[in-house]
């Protein structure tokens, strides 16, 4: 018989909720049951490669690129639900690098003057990509800082490489 996880088993600082549509600011961590669909394999990346503790339970063989930052359980039991949960309050949240300075202003030009910008940014996968977008807004939370896309998706400001072929780290002009 399956193990009943009682919910004072885990402290109140760490709430779970299932990661559907949630832009990147709103997750502190990701703990996912294998085996996983496509959809949450590229969210569990992200979310590794943002610096978020990423735990996995289940057996499996899958290959994930970022070993070394995702731990893996083949199962988890009651006693190990508070050292997990404690473990994820305790984690480092982030690897956010401040942008270079008038990058942010680029960004904020962009969405007032609604015009298209070529995004040079680094993918889910760790692959450099491009588009051609408009820029909606910006976000600061909890010292990471994002650009929400014409699409209504979220980029953290520190995976954009360059913006119409200016190199983010050229942008700052004393």
């Amino acid at each position: 018989m399956p193990e009943v996880i009682e919910s004072s088993s885990i402290p109140d600082q760490v709430s779970f909720t299932h990661w559907e549509s949630h832009p990147l600011f709103e997750v502190d961590g990701v703990l996912a049951f294998l085996p996983l669909g496509e959809q949450d394999f590229q969210q569990l990346q992200l979310a590794a490669r943002s610096g978020r503790p990423v735990a996995v339970i289940g057996p499996g063989s899958e290959d994930f690129p970022l070993e070394g930052q995702i731990k893996r359980f083949m199962e988890v039991t009651t006693a190990d639900l508070r050292p997990l949960a404690e473990w994820y309050a305790s984690a480092q949240r982030t690897n956010y690098r401040p942008i270079d300075c008038n990058f942010y202003d680029e960004f904020e030009a962009a969405i007032v003057t609604r015009r298209t910008v070529l995004l040079e940014y680094l993918g889910v996968d760790g692959h450099r990509r491009e588009l051609s977008t408009k820029l909606r807004d910006t976000k600061t939370y909890l010292t990471e800082e994002y650009l929400q896309l014409e699409n209504g998706s979220w980029l953290r400001f520190d995976r954009v490489y360059a913006v119409n072929g200016v190199p983010a780290g050229d942008s700052c002009r004393f």
